[in-house]
């Protein structure tokens, strides 16, 4: 699971049905297991105001079911997890371009040949190379 992005969402019976610390004592097992940690940000505004009873906070998307489940979630609620999942699944997204392009790097395995020459420039501790590059398999062993 080390790099994979990980998101928790909660639903309980009252407004103090435990969502938020769910939330955050479920955090620390993703972030033991080497995850990336992605909540519901302050961007998505459906979680401000008290004009209605709704779930969600920045740790990720909430809803209150009620003692007998028969609430279901709000539309705000479900706007809200809605979000948590495309932000989830962008930040997943610029992971795995990240990570391929650290992949593709680190297979072509160059190295440079010819001299480093410190202050090649005007400026001191520049530092340039004088030469050219050529793969990492002609380079031998000293």
């Amino acid at each position: 699971l080390v790099g994979k992005v990980g998101s928790v969402f909660t639903s309980s019976a009252t407004q103090h049905g435990g969502n938020e610390t769910t939330i955050l004592t479920t955090i620390p097992t993703l972030l033991h297991q080497g995850m990336v940690v992605v909540g519901l940000p302050y961007a998505f505004q459906g979680q401000m105001g008290v004009d209605a009873v709704k779930g969600g906070s920045p740790y990720g998307a909430t809803t209150i079911a009620d003692g007998d489940g028969s609430r279901q979630p709000s539309a705000a609620e479900l706007d809200g997890a809605r979000f948590q999942g495309r932000h989830v699944a962008t930040i997943a997204a610029s992971l795995a371009a990240i990570s391929s392009r650290a992949v593709a790097l680190s297979m072509r395995s160059w190295v440079p040949s010819g001299r480093l020459r410190i202050g090649c420039s005007r400026r001191s501790g520049w530092a340039c190379w004088s030469g050219s590059w050529r793969p990492f398999s002609h380079v031998k062993p000293r």
